[in-house]
């Protein structure tokens, strides 16, 4: 694969990992995020990898994503997610990651989304444009 391509990669996801927004959930136990998405195999492992990076960097100690599927795209995880809430208190989901604005707005509607405001230090990272 392209080194320059997983470079831009890298610095491009970083930032939206920061920005995640979280489901309501139990917590994931140790440095383990539990997150599903409809991303391809390829952007899960660059996710992945930046994610253990930035965390071992920050916290001394590195963490890993544990990627739960939902055996298909956006549509068939707000369903899963529903379906799970009907049944339990929670999803055991840290974070939905990706898949456009759609799942955010429906899943907001039902009540299922926590808002998560960076600190100050962490958006002053961002780039505005």
């Amino acid at each position: 694969m392209n080194t320059s391509f997983l470079s831009s990669a890298r610095r491009l996801l970083l930032p939206g990992l920061l920005a995640w927004i979280s489901i309501f959930s139990t917590a994931a136990a140790g440095d383990e995020v539990i997150v599903i998405s409809p991303h391809w195999d390829g952007i899960k492992e660059e996710t992945s990898l930046a994610f253990a990076a930035w965390h071992e960097k920050k916290y001394g100690r590195p963490a890993t994503i544990r990627w739960r599927e939902a055996g298909g795209g956006s549509s068939q995880i707000v369903r899963f997610l529903r379906a799970e809430y009907q049944t339990n208190p929670g999803a055991g989901i840290d974070v939905l990651y990706g898949g456009g604005v759609d799942p955010f707005r429906e899943l907001e509607k039902d009540g299922l989304l926590t808002r998560y405001d960076p600190p100050a230090d962490i958006l002053a990272q961002i780039a505005a444009n």
